[in-house]
């Protein structure tokens, strides 16, 4: 199966919170309100953004995602 960062859960350490983002329901919304969550700038808008796909495409994004971490973090991420 190919890695797809569109089905892989964002994870915001500082709020113990992981959300799975679900395509054409306002995952781009989603990601720009995790982005300003991790203290990042909001120097693109939603019309900008959803042009370039930029929410979407990791590293640019600037998310945090489950598979950035081992399976042991990520287990402990869902059960604590």
């Amino acid at each position: 199966m190919k890695y797809n960062e569109a089905r892989t859960p964002i994870v915001l350490e500082k709020y113990k919170l992981l959300l799975i983002t679900n395509p054409k329901s306002g995952s781009t919304v989603l990601k720009q309100l995790m982005r300003r969550m991790m203290g990042h700038e909001d120097d693109y808008s939603v019309h900008e953004w959803g042009a370039d796909g930029l929410p979407h495409k990791y590293p640019a994004n600037g998310l945090n995602y489950t598979a950035h971490y081992s399976l042991e973090e990520v287990e402990d991420m869902m059960t604590s």
